[in-house]
């Protein structure tokens, strides 16, 4: 089985080479090919899966979203199903896809919308990303974690990733410089209207997502991940770097002026209050709450001024609501398969239904849910809310199933799935690849099997991850 299992991995590395070694004679992405499948290989041999996801995730955001190479993260997240099948066993078994028949349902009802996009490769490539995407990572994510100690490590590297985020936000706000970025990002820059905040001189910071909307949102998604190791670990010093980690990504927020990454935050906050297990946990919280918003205050008075005087703005509100207005009447018009798939679709043909206070064409409606109304029609969006609904109840039934300490993993994990939840009314949160992807691992992970607390107990008792 262990021979079987590392055919695998390593015939996909010989491949890689191969053709890594005719790219570098026509382009240098050869390199960063033959790299990156040497770095997945050598992760899934070492069994590191949590962190073979976590890459799968920052490929989606840096290489697929950011550098436009699109499908990356799709053929890692496959070879990985194939490498995961292969090195079944019964210490990592194979988990067959959850809610089977609603996800093909989900892509047999989003295939005609995607065949119905203004162009074939706008509308395939949205049904990849956004439906045949999610199916895949929130399969991965309950294949990876099985055990607790999976989860812990899982909440831990993509708290990890959200500080590295966090301070690759602080650093391009405070220098003005993008670190690692390339010179799409600098076209892209030039047609963005949104990296100002209004009425001010103050900059929206975006890093990679290059929209500031988005960073606030995957920032405020990852928000309570370190929370939820701070309060399952024992260690003093795990539970420093967890606060601190927490605190660069609140600042980082900051730096977004995100109004609906705020808002998304607040109800993801009152979810993990009361999901955290103990009422001195939840009276932690809103101490650290206290705590860190009367240093942000004290320390970034400007930041937090401007803040309040962006959400308060009359126009901001308006200008979501006329798009929303114009997302139902598409929806009106189209109730059974929408416009098509894809943002040009949409930008072409809700046109003609936009509302008066609107003011310019958008190529999505600043709403997921109404956005997947509009685009694929309402079988696909309640499928997609079905889909959503079940694992969450999933994810709170292990909560009940959980002791006290490790139901602050779920709590932390439910807590992101609702911020971003929440968040999606205002912005595109679960219908943008590197966002929803992340989504829909977190989802995944947390609605997972849950194991005997004998077996629990011994996996924290065994792994080097305990803390």
């Amino acid at each position: 089985m262990i021979f079987t299992s590392l055919i695998f991995p390593i015939s996909a590395a010989l491949i890689a080479l191969l053709i890594a070694a005719v790219l570098v004679a026509f382009s240098t992405y050869g390199w960063a090919i033959v790299i990156g499948t040497l770095i997945i290989v050598i992760v899934t041999i070492l069994r590191q899966d949590e962190l073979a996801i976590a890459i799968v995730a920052a490929v989606h955001l840096y290489v697929d979203w950011y550098l436009g190479a699109r499908v990356a993260a799709l053929v890692i997240a496959l070879l990985l199903l194939g490498i995961f099948y292969l090195a079944r066993s019964p210490q990592h078994p194979w988990v067959g896809l959850r809610f089977f028949w609603l996800w093909l349902l989900l892509l047999a009802f989003a295939f005609f919308p995607a065949m119905n996009g203004l162009t074939l490769p706008d509308g395939f490539t949205y049904y990849l990303d956004i439906m045949f995407g999610a199916m895949l990572t929130f399969w991965l994510g309950t294949i990876v974690v099985q055990r607790v100690v999976s989860l812990r490590r899982f909440l831990s590297i993509f708290s990890l990733l959200g500080a590295l985020i966090a301070v690759h936000t602080l650093i391009q706000q405070a220098t003005g410089i993008l670190l690692f970025g390339s010179s799409r990002y600098d076209a892209f820059l030039a047609i963005k209207n949104n990296l100002v905040l209004p009425g001010t001189d103050a900059s929206r910071v975006g890093s990679f997502f290059v929209d500031p909307n988005w960073n606030g949102t995957f920032l405020v998604m990852l928000l309570f991940l370190p929370l939820a190791i701070y309060f399952e670990s024992k260690s003093l010093i795990t539970k420093a770097l967890c606060l601190v980690a927490t605190f660069l990504m609140l600042i980082a927020v900051l730096s977004t002026f995100s109004n609906g990454a705020w808002v998304g935050s607040f109800a993801g906050l009152l979810i993990f209050v009361v999901l955290v297990g103990r009422i001195r946990y939840s009276v932690q919280i809103l101490l650290i709450t206290f705590i860190i918003a009367a240093m942000m205050i004290i320390l970034l008075p400007t930041q937090i001024s401007l803040q309040i005087q962006h959400a308060s703005g009359a126009q901001e509100l308006s200008s979501r609501v006329a798009a929303w207005n114009t997302a139902i009447k598409v929806i009106y018009a189209f109730p059974w398969t929408g416009v098509g798939l894809g943002t040009f679709a949409y930008l072409a043909r809700a046109d003609p239904f936009r509302d008066p206070l609107q003011s310019l064409p958008l190529a999505q409606p600043h709403n997921s849910y109404l956005e997947l109304g509009a685009m694929a029609g309402l079988p696909v969006l309640a499928i997609f809310m079905a889909l959503l609904i079940l694992a969450i109840y999933r994810a709170l039934r292990n909560w009940t199933l959980s002791d006290r300490q490790t139901r602050a993993l779920y709590a932390g994990g439910i807590a992101s799935v609702v911020a971003l939840s929440i968040n999606s009314v205002s912005i595109n949160g679960w219908t943008l690849a590197p966002i929803a992807t992340v989504g829909w691992l977190i989802l995944g992970a947390i609605s997972s099997s849950v194991v005997k607390k004998q077996q629990q107990f011994n996996d924290a008792k065994e792994s080097p991850w305990n803390t």
